[in-house]
C-alpha cells in the first residue's frame, strides 16, 4: 500500500513509513530500497525524520548479504521461491541474512535446491552444477492454508508455503 501511495502522490515521507513497515516485516533489502529512495530526494522531509531514515538504513544494511550464483548452464535463480534472475547474474543479489532456500532451474536439467547461509555484509559465492534430466520432470503442486511450512521431498527442503508455483522434480 505504501508503494502504491508513493507512486500516486510522490510524497517522500511515505517512503519512510514504507521502509519502517518493511523493517517490521523482517525485509531489510526492501527497507533499504525505500529509505534510499527517500534519502535521494528528501524534499519536504524534516531533519528529524531524515536522521531516523539514515539510522534505520544503517541498521538494516548489517542484515543484508550478497549472493553470487554461477551455473554450468543458463538457469533461473530463485531465492526463497522468488525468481531473482538468470545465470550468469550480472552482479550479486542483495539478500536478507540467514538461511535461504536457493533454487536453480534450467530446461532439460534436474533442478538444484539447497539451503544457503547468508551473512550480513558479506558476499556468498555458490557454484551449481546442473545435471541433464533423464526423462520428463514431474510437477508437484502444494496447497496449504498454513504459511511458512517446510515442504520436503525425500527429506530435502524444496520450498515453504505458500509455494508460488509448482515444484519440478525428477
Amino acid at each position: 500500500e505504501f508503494k502504491r501511495a508513493y507512486e500516486l502522490s510522490g510524497e517522500p515521507s511515505i517512503l519512510l513509513n514504507g521502509g519502517l513497515v518493511q523493517v517490521e516485516l523482517g525485509r531489510p533489502v526492501e527497507a533499504v530500497e525505500a529509505l534510499d529512495r527517500l534519502l535521494a530526494n528528501p524534499t519536504g522531509v524534516s531533519q528529524f525524520h531524515l536522521n531516523r531514515a539514515r539510522q534505520v538504513r544503517e541498521e538494516q544494511m548489517t542484515r543484508i548479504g550478497k549472493l553470487s550464483v554461477m551455473s554450468n548452464a543458463p538457469a533461473q535463480v530463485e531465492i526463497d521461491n522468488l525468481a531473482v534472475g538468470q545465470t550468469p547474474l550480472g552482479q550479486p543479489v542483495a539478500v536478507a541474512s540467514g538461511i535461504r532456500l536457493l533454487t536453480v532451474v534450467a530446461p532439460g536439467m534436474i533442478p538444484v535446491r539447497q539451503e544457503v547461509s547468508i551473512t550480513g555484509g558479506q558476499t556468498t559465492n555458490i557454484s551449481i552444477t546442473l545435471m541433464p534430466a533423464q526423462g520428463a520432470l514431474a510437477q508437484l503442486v502444494v496447497r496449504s492454508i498454513l504459511p511458512g511450512a517446510d515442504v520436503l521431498v525425500d527429506g530435502k527442503l524444496v520450498g515453504r508455503t505458500p509455494l508460488p508455483a509448482s515444484v519440478a522434480l525428477p
